[in-house]
């Protein structure tokens, strides 16, 4: 763990008055935790406390031992049965966060670039489900 950039990320959030962060774009996931989205299908939550989440495929991970963060959840990758819907898992898992009703949550609204995921397929990226899903998870602004 980098503790002076996550210092710097933690300061900031308290000058903003921003409870959590909320973070898709994989080069920011990275950037964070030291995780690196293999499909580009995870997200971490990062508080202004220093405590962090990442929620990933259960695929990928293997690939979070390079993270500092220790509460890691896992949710199922596609099967044959159905059509999956990543937003559905992402919907229960992040009920589980402690984020108070109100918070102030910043997200990826807008972005310069964006780095492939790990696979270099088809770019994923934060976008109106994710900001919708957030919103209607946890009541924020």
């Amino acid at each position: 763990m980098d503790v002076e950039k996550i210092g710097r990320i933690e300061s900031r959030m308290k000058r903003k008055g921003i409870e959590a962060m909320i973070l898709r774009n994989p080069e920011n996931v990275l950037y964070v935790s030291g995780y690196w989205p293999v499909t580009g299908w995870s997200i971490l939550i990062f508080k202004s406390t220093g405590e962090a989440t990442l929620i990933v495929p259960e695929s990928e991970l293997i690939f979070t031992r390079e993270s500092w963060v220790k509460d890691i959840r896992a949710y199922p990758t596609e099967k044959l049965d159905k059509v999956w819907n990543p937003y559905e898992h992402f919907e229960n898992l992040l009920k589980e966060i402690d984020i108070p009703k109100g918070s102030k949550i910043g997200l990826e609204l807008s972005f310069e670039t964006i780095a492939t995921n790990n696979v270099c397929g088809e770019v994923s990226f934060a976008s109106l489900p994710t900001f919708e899903l957030v919103k209607k998870v946890f009541e924020v602004e």
